[in-house]
């Protein structure tokens, strides 16, 4: 093979490399039950993304990454049941809550250790329950 199809063979290896990389973090980081703005993840976009991830994987022109990505279509149901769960039962007690209240209880419950707090302390008398469920 003369170098310069192999340099193009080598570039080519490398970015799809790069994107199955980024994109498999992507789809990691989506099935977290929290968002990195501190919400809790909702199975609608945990869907939108895996859908988007696997069509983008598929355009890698890879075999195994394509037969990888119509599994992740077929299974994405199987990542989101712990997320559908949550989202399930917090349900009742998000449904009044603005994102900002939302996120600071999320907070608070992630940081109750390293800050030696009650989950629910610093929150006023009428959201103690929903803190505690959360």
């Amino acid at each position: 093979m003369p170098r310069e199809q192999a340099e193009v063979h080598e570039k080519q290896a490398m970015a799809t490399y790069d994107l199955w990389v980024w994109l498999m973090s992507e789809v990691r980081q989506a099935v977290e039950p929290l968002t990195p703005a501190g919400r809790m993840a909702a199975v609608s976009e945990v869907e939108a993304m895996v859908r988007t991830a696997a069509e983008l994987l598929m355009t890698l022109n890879h075999a195994q990454i394509t037969a990888f990505a119509h599994k992740l279509l077929e299974r994405w149901r199987a990542l989101v049941v712990p997320l559908a769960w949550l989202e399930q039962c917090l349900a009742p007690w998000r449904k009044h809550l603005d994102a900002t209240t939302e996120a600071a209880i999320v907070l608070a419950w992630q940081y109750r250790h390293t800050l030696s707090l009650e989950v629910s302390e610093g929150f006023s008398a009428t959201l103690q329950t929903v803190v505690r469920a959360f």
